[in-house]
């Protein structure tokens, strides 16, 4: 992959729009790729459609599938995951990646435990609105990170997006539970003309994500591989080395 790496988390609408494409680049054949197919939540302002998911996971044959979840919502999000892992179990799709929701610690916990019971669950993604909650530390993810590698050391962690906080980002990034984050903004910036190390600041204050398809340059900038190389320098001393390039 390149520059892009080979950790990376996908949007199903924009897979199941766009499949051709994807399987032209995310081929199997790349040493170690590894794909993590969202829900797209975020985008959409509502998790995809199961077809769409199936159809988005059989176009790349992700390594795992986000469950469907709610901002906030633990029983909407623990409602929508059981019967989404039913269908993925019965259809041989997953391993499965539950997102815990909830609007205080203990809830976030709680679906947290319910989430890791559901049969072939193996990962959790920790979303980037936690550092809103307020939780263990104000305006950080540290806190559910920790709990939750205590709690479920079973359970590979994910960081769904920068949060408006990118020093506690890496921070997080950098626990030994956590296999990975995903942002498309250091991307972004450099297709902006901007690099990252100019200050956190300009990486947290970016425009909404685009499309990429159209984009019809004949080189990736100097400035997006600056970024990329840099954001990894950031998280390089953990266990992490490489941040995908599709998420927020």
């Amino acid at each position: 992959m390149g520059h892009l790496g080979n950790y990376h988390l996908l949007l199903a609408h924009d897979v199941y729009a766009n499949p051709h494409a994807y399987a032209s680049i995310f081929r199997r054949d790349v040493e170690d790729l590894y794909i993590i197919m969202d829900n797209s939540l975020i985008e959409l302002g509502y998790p995809a459609p199961m077809e769409q998911m199936r159809e988005a996971c059989k176009t790349v044959r992700a390594d795992i599938v986000v469950l469907p979840d709610y901002l906030g919502e633990l029983e909407m999000t623990l409602e929508a995951s059981e019967k989404y892992a039913k269908q993925y179990n019965l259809n041989d799709i997953g391993p499965l990646m539950g997102v815990p929701q909830g609007k205080n610690y203990t809830e976030i916990m709680g679906c947290a435990t319910e989430l890791a019971g559901i049969e072939n669950v193996q990962a959790l993604g920790i979303p980037r609105h936690i550092t809103e909650v307020g939780i263990n530390g104000a305006h950080s993810r540290w806190g559910i990170v920790e709990a939750l590698s205590n709690e479920h050391p079973d359970m590979d962690l994910h960081l769904l997006g920068f949060s408006d906080y990118t020093e506690d980002d890496f921070k997080c990034a950098r626990h030994p539970s956590v296999m990975g984050i995903d942002s498309a903004a250091p991307v972004r910036l450099g297709l902006m003309g901007e690099r990252a190390d100019n200050g956190f600041d300009t990486l947290n204050n970016m425009p909404p994500r685009g499309g990429y398809w159209g984009w019809n340059g004949i080189r990736m900038p100097d400035e997006v591989i600056h970024n990329l190389i840099w954001t990894r320098n950031q998280i390089k001393d953990g266990q992490i080395t490489q941040i995908s390039d599709d998420g927020e």
